[in-house]
């Protein structure tokens, strides 16, 4: 099977998927897709914390790094 085919036979699946989907959000009553909705903002929210943590320690670590670099080469002299 060539690329082309395997492209086109992939996205026949996702289109699938998402009329499904679309089909079952359909059946939700809005409490529940309220509910679904504060999750995923809930997780979004987490995800930033995170990123923002990951974030710090990584210009923590840089900070830390340069000073034993100024040191190093201070030492040097």
């Amino acid at each position: 099977m060539n690329k082309r085919i395997k492209k086109k036979k992939a996205k026949q699946a996702r289109q699938q998927e998402l009329e499904q989907l679309e089909q079952e959000l359909a059946k939700l009553s809005p409490e529940q897709l309220e509910a679904i909705a504060d999750t995923i903002s809930q997780a979004v929210q987490e995800i930033c914390t995170v990123i923002g943590y990951f974030a710090e320690n990584i210009a923590e670590a840089l900070r830390r790094w340069e000073e034993r670099l100024d040191k190093e080469d201070s030492n040097q002299d």
